[in-house]
């Protein structure tokens, strides 16, 4: 059971009910319920001022889809058959990989040195940095300022099932703010084709060590057929010889065969290592939003009015109680009852212009 202590008349410590304080706080509320309504009204009216001095803000909106990397060669399961390996990696990463690759410090610095077109009136692009507000002389410096800008400014999220990538960031005019999604979709690109240059060059080193340790495998098939035939002109006659030859000529098309896709793969492979071509489908690409963000006035009138309203409450109680023990809270004689106290309520919601005559402070009389 919750007690409160408190102090008796004689000295001895009491327990106070808490379910006791009720009344005389209550009461006490109800009685200084001016200084309440100023309160609230003060809060909520700084509240809504600052909301619109503020200046607006817009959002710009962003989709794409990963492409997924090339497909595998039909004939990658004959080199697997002999040892070699051609499987090719998938860069079409994974939705999650890509949304978490937008919170990436050095995909976000990329976005940094890029430029956006200048608003209406303009002609000369600006740097991303100079539209965040970055401050700092030194470069370093002054592209962390942005990297955390833009974090600050940007929401991504990823959807499993379709594969879209989404984010948001929001800046002071429609037209920073699309530029600001135009480049972040440049940075994501720019990662992709990186990538897969970086891949491609690695396969077509792979598949260049390959190809020469393949040919010289059929080099060497080739030879063994050679000589055997050079050996044994009339192996037909011989079931041996022809079993023999047999064996020898499908090892020579099967080194062929392997060759020949190495050789694929390699040519492949130096394509890619010289391709540029954008690897994600913009779906919904960033355009200069139509109107400005919510200043979500009602959340915000709210939350200030529930704040003001525990401070006058708090206020209200110090100034009739002190630091009055429970038990002195409790035999406090109230100025009111319970039913004047609502009455009174019941009035001023009744008469609204009488209430708000009443808050204001009153003209001296010259």
């Amino acid at each position: 059971m919750n007690n409160v202590a408190g102090d008796a008349l004689d000295g001895a410590p009491v327990a106070v009910p808490a379910s006791a304080l009720f009344r005389p706080i209550a009461l006490a509320a109800l009685e200084g319920r001016d200084t309440i309504y100023r309160a609230v009204a003060v809060a909520l009216a700084l509240t809504i001022g600052i909301s619109l001095a503020l200046p607006r803000s817009f959002t710009a909106t962003g989709e794409f889809v990963p492409q997924s990397g090339r497909s595998q060669s039909n004939l990658t399961g004959i080199a697997a058959q002999l040892g070699v390996n051609l499987q090719q990696g998938d860069l079409g990463q994974t939705p999650a990989f890509y949304a978490a690759l937008l919170d990436a410090d050095e995909l976000l610095g990329w976005v940094a040195d890029d430029t956006v077109p200048r608003a209406a009136g303009g002609t000369a692009p600006r740097m991303v940095a100079d539209v965040l507000g970055a401050t700092s002389d030194d470069p370093n410096k002054r592209r962390d300022e942005a990297v955390r800008e833009i974090r600050r400014r940007m929401i991504s999220s990823d959807d499993q099932k379709t594969g879209i990538v989404s984010f948001s960031i929001w800046a002071r005019n429609p037209s920073d703010a699309a530029g600001l999604g135009s480049a972040i979709v440049r940075a994501v690109d720019r990662f992709n084709v990186e990538s897969r240059h970086t891949q491609a060059s690695a396969e077509r080193r792979s598949s260049e060590q390959q190809l020469v340790e393949t040919g010289k495998e059929l080099r060497n098939a080739e030879d063994r057929l050679e000589q055997f035939l050079q050996t044994n002109r009339e192996y037909r006659s011989s079931p041996d010889l022809a079993f023999a030859e047999d064996r020898l000529a499908r090892d020579v098309t099967l080194r062929q065969q392997v060759f020949a896709t190495v050789s694929s793969a390699y040519e492949q492979a130096k394509i890619d290592e010289a391709r540029d071509t954008p690897a994600i489908a913009v779906v919904n690409h960033p355009a200069p939003p139509a109107r400005a963000d919510s200043r979500h006035l009602l959340f915000r009138a709210i939350a200030a009015g529930l704040l003001a309203l525990v401070f006058g409450a708090a206020l209200v109680y110090f100034r009739k109680f002190g630091y009055a023990t429970a038990a002195q809270v409790v035999e406090a004689d109230a100025d009111i009852t319970i039913a004047q106290a609502i009455e009174l309520l019941a009035v001023d919601f009744r008469n609204p212009r009488t209430t708000v005559r009443r808050l204001l402070p009153k003209q001296r009389a010259r």
